[in-house]
């Protein structure tokens, strides 16, 4: 029987990951340091303990594994760790994150060492899955809006994460796309209203590496604009940033975590019942000779359960697959189709999920 290593089983969206990959019928093995409440995981999940900065546990954790999925972090900490590991021990590795592509020091490091598949999450992930479907809807755009975010409760790892991601010379805060070419925009991080979303939100344009991969795809003539926003409800990501570079080269890690966690913990003043999310993009350009739009909508009250089936998704997707050695992004294996699946079962599961794939010619 195959068998798919979990690393990171415990969490928000551990057992939820877990719970998909069950329906595979495949072994399941998490790894993390505390045992976890065996209540929450499937009968074909068994737990081995696991210090990912360990290197001899790490190597047998491995061990024996079909494929490896990476839910832990700080992912930016670890970069290449985990995926060399999963490597040497012949399996195949997915990551939630997109670390490995931060710069290309790591990408050398890797590259032909093995199969990693990258950002297979919902932002990185779905983000990407989505804007390559607007874009092959049409023979050529005119422009893209995208928007994604919302209103999340983000763990210390999590912040960790979209900040240090945020430094990857790949990654461009306040730009836009235009004729293939990064733009600067004039303005920053916006505080307004806006049609699409109750309330005031913040807004700052923001160009992805994932982003970048799936634009590369296409003759740079092929898409004239792309505009995508990160949206959130509060500003908890930029204090925290301004938090971490205050003391990211003054102090230890260690206590680098501890002051930043309770730092989080005195700003974040959100609960459970406060999240929502969105994945929402807008396109227009030329389809068969006529003029087209597109809109895309994805509407969440969480994004833990959509992470968790995308990861998932992505890790049973690679195992099937036969790619020689290399570098992929999840948004190029995970089924095209994937969110008309999910809403169905979201639906079946009673979760809140808002889907929406319009196409609209010009009269």
């Amino acid at each position: 029987m195959k068998k798919i290593g979990m690393i990171g089983c415990g969490g928000r969206i551990g057992p939820m990951v877990c719970g998909y990959l069950a329906e595979s019928g495949y072994e399941i093995q998490g790894g993390q340091r505390r045992e976890p409440d065996y209540s929450k995981y499937p009968s074909n999940f068994t737990w081995k303990h696991l210090d990912v900065n360990n290197d001899e546990e790490l190597a047998q954790f491995c061990e024996g594994c079909d494929v490896v999925l990476n839910c832990s972090g700080p992912a930016y900490m670890l970069l290449e760790k985990v995926a060399l590991a999963a490597a040497a021990a012949g399996a195949v590795y997915v990551d939630v994150s997109d670390a490995l592509a931060f710069n290309d020091e790591v990408r050398s490091r890797i590259e032909g060492k093995g199969r990693f598949y990258l950002a297979s999450g919902f932002y990185p992930g779905f983000t990407g899955l989505m804007l390559n479907k607007a874009i092959q809807s049409f023979d050529s755009v005119n422009n893209i809006t995208g928007y994604s975010g919302g209103a999340e409760l983000y763990s210390l790892i999590g912040c960790l994460d979209i900040i240090m991601s945020g430094t990857s010379p790949y990654c461009l805060n306040g730009y836009y796309l235009k004729d293939g070419k990064p733009v600067k925009n004039s303005m920053g991080m916006d505080y307004c209203e806006h049609e699409l979303f109750e309330g005031k939100v913040f807004l700052k344009h923001f160009l992805s590496n994932e982003m970048y991969s799936v634009v590369k795809r296409y003759p740079p003539e092929k898409i004239k604009e792309l505009h995508w926003y990160d949206v959130s409800s509060d500003n908890v990501i930029g204090l925290m940033a301004m938090k971490y570079y205050q003391l990211h080269d003054k102090v230890s890690f260690d206590e680098m975590y501890a002051q930043m966690g309770e730092y989080l913990q005195k700003i974040e003043k959100k609960t459970e019942e406060d999240e929502w999310a969105i994945l929402y993009v807008f396109a227009d350009g030329i389809s068969g000779g006529e003029e087209k739009t597109v809109s895309i909508k994805i509407d969440l009250s969480s994004t833990s359960d959509i992470t968790a089936y995308s990861a998932a998704s992505a890790a049973l997707a690679a195992l099937e697959r036969d790619d020689p050695n290399g570098v992929y992004w999840a948004n190029q294996i995970l089924p095209d189709n994937i969110m008309d699946i999910y809403k169905k079962r979201c639906d079946e599961k009673g979760i809140p999920c808002g889907w929406l794939y319009e196409e609209e010619f010009a009269l």
